[in-house]
Formats: structure tokens, sequence, C-alpha cells
């Protein structure tokens, strides 16, 4: 099975196993998996830049900060499927993404995808910075929500079943567990997360 694949979980036998450096070990390959397409493209990223010019580019990873191996995985996979779909991606630009967009309403339909390269644009721009940010401008915020109107108006949901979960919906809980301005919002993202780390479903959440 191709370490790309691979989970921790995968493991059935976890005697003299240490998990923690199992994820770090993980964490890293996912870092420079990112960085391998990142770099060749660095002056457009000065932050990363900036970084490999004081401490090397073997320590660019540290632009990350603690981010969890399954947060860049999720980034990374977003990010190759972006430039499977254009050679040309990076540098990105609003017409581009929104070409982009309207190119995953057509051929996915799913509204993961469309969020995913989002948050993902946003996570790089953040970490790696960007010399004028285009994640964050209101015209793709905009774009991205109406897109996203129009694949929900096409879906139907039975009410009997528990809301699938969306790992980017995970990923929004635990921002706002840690910095939504009011505290009950912050307490209610994260009994949302900690009943999804338990029983994988949104289901229990809808009754609080």
């Amino acid at each position: 099975k191709p370490w790309t694949r691979w989970r921790p979980r995968d493991i059935k036998d976890l005697t003299g196993t240490n998990m923690r450096d199992i994820e770090k070990n993980l964490r890293q390959r996912w870092m420079n998996q990112l960085l391998d397409i990142l770099v060749p493209h660095r002056e457009h990223f000065p932050t990363l830049d900036r970084a490999i010019n004081i401490s090397g580019e073997d320590k660019a990873y540290q632009i990350f900060g603690a981010t969890r191996w399954g947060t860049m995985r999720a980034h990374t996979s977003t990010l190759r499927r972006a430039i499977k779909y254009d050679q040309q991606f990076i540098p990105w630009k609003d017409d581009s993404l929104i070409a982009y967009f309207n190119w995953l309403k057509e051929n996915s339909g799913k509204p993961g995808a469309l969020n995913g390269i989002w948050l993902s644009l946003l996570f790089i721009e953040k970490h790696a910075g960007y010399a004028v940010a285009v994640a964050s401008t209101e015209l793709i915020e905009q774009t991205r929500d109406a897109i996203l109107e129009d694949l929900d108006s096409t879906e139907c949901f039975d009410d009997r079943q528990a809301s699938p979960i969306i790992f980017y919906d995970v990923l929004d809980l635990e921002w706002l567990s840690s910095n939504a301005e009011k505290p009950a919002d912050k307490a209610a993202a994260s009994v949302f997360r900690f009943l999804i780390g338990c029983c994988s479903r949104f289901a229990d959440g809808k009754h609080i």
C-alpha cells in the first residue's frame, strides 16, 4: 500500500510502535510533498522565500508550524488535483481560481471539492505568504458561496439520515473551537468536534 494512502490506524499490531513517531513521520513527508510543489515557485510566496533565505530549504517546513499530518495531506492532495487540472495553476489569480471553481461544479458536483481548494489556498496563502491575497477576497468568497448554493440546490438529502461529514467541516470546527470571538461559539464548536471524534457523525450533536 503506497504511503500516501496510509494512515496510523492501518497498523494492526501496535507492539513496540510509537504512534507519535509514526504521525510525526507522516507529517514530515506530507510537508515535504507540499514544499516540493511550492519551492519551485518561491518567488510568489514571500514568507516561504524569506524562511529559505534565513534557514535554508531543509528548514522551510517550519512555516507550517504545528499543523497536523492529516491537514497537510488534505491540502497537498487538493493542490495536486488543481495542478492536474491546470499545470500552470501556480501562481493562481482570481480569474484562474474562478475558472477552476466552475470546472469543479461541472465535473465534480461535490461541495467538498470546491470548499477544499478554497481552504487549501487560504492555508497556503497564510503560511507561505502570497504577494496579493486571492482566496480571501470578497470576489472569490462570493463566487464560492454562489456555486455552493447551486450545488446544494441540486442535491436531495434524506432527513432520516445523519449528515455526511466533510473533512473541511471538521477543520472549520477545530478553528472555531480556538478562534471564535464568543465563548459560547467556542464551546459549541468544541462539543461538535468531540462528538464527531466519538461517533463520526453529526446526528448526536443535532439534539444539543
